[in-house]
């Protein structure tokens, strides 16, 4: 089942977020500090949503989202920031659901436009296969270099 995370409940994300720091070999790490001090105030304005799936009580899976008009045209868009699920539960519906959940709340806030984006050092071509299968295109590549 999916739920939503609130400024309350923000910390439950600190174990996913490690890993998916780890996993992803993220530049910088991960950092629980500037995490919430980012996320909570989108969470309190509705700007944000932060969608989770647990298994035993225990969270496997997230995917957040801000919703915000468009720089260039002021449409409302939904943007991933971050979907992440555990290796161990990869097999299963997890991330489907989390994406669906994602989907269903652009539409209900009535959203022109859905971004999505992927790490070039997770799974990229299996990402992008069902990002095309699902009727999006790729629009921009980003290259990072740390200083």
């Amino acid at each position: 089942m999916i739920t939503r995370l609130t400024e309350k409940t923000l910390s439950q994300i600190d174990e996913i977020g490690k890993s998916f720091a780890e996993e992803a070999s993220y530049p910088g790490g991960w950092s629980w500090f500037s995490f919430s001090k980012m996320w909570v105030p989108l969470l309190v304005s509705q700007l944000g949503t932060i969608f989770v799936v647990e298994d035993a009580g225990k969270l496997v899976g997230a995917l957040g989202a801000i919703f915000i008009p468009d720089p260039y045209s002021g449409q409302l868009t939904a943007m991933e920031q971050f979907w992440y699920v555990l290796p161990s539960h990869r097999k299963t519906r997890a991330g489907m659901d989390l994406f669906q959940a994602f989907q269903e709340e652009a539409k209900k806030r009535q959203v022109k436009k859905l971004v999505m984006v992927h790490l070039a050092s997770l799974t990229p071509e299996s990402l992008q296969k069902f990002y095309e299968a699902n009727g999006f295109r790729l629009a921009e590549q980003t290259f990072w270099k740390e200083l």
